[in-house]
């Protein structure tokens, strides 16, 4: 699957009602379209050019990271306050 079949799939995901990480992706598709054309164009991928020092700062740290960890919370939910405990009876 290439970039522009992910991409879809999460525009299409943008659609859903309720669909967090759809929306996610919709507010830094941006950002992150142009953070994978330097990776892509970087010896981590398909390219020559070393990622410098500025361009993992300015980019894969600030987007990268922040959008996989935003990913993951918008689709797990947080822990609640009182644990599952199960029912000391089956009476009503």
């Amino acid at each position: 699957m290439n970039f522009t079949q992910y991409d879809r799939v999460y525009l299409y995901s943008y659609e859903l009602p309720n669909d967090a990480l759809g929306q996610l992706y919709h507010q830094n598709a941006n950002a992150i379209k142009h953070t994978l054309q330097i990776r892509n164009s970087s010896i981590l991928a398909h390219g020559l050019r070393p990622v410098s020092n500025t361009d993992y700062n300015q980019n894969l740290s600030k987007v990268i990271i922040p959008f996989i960890q935003n990913g993951i919370a918008a689709v797990i939910p947080p822990h609640s306050q009182q644990p599952v405990q199960f029912p000391s009876s089956l009476s009503t």
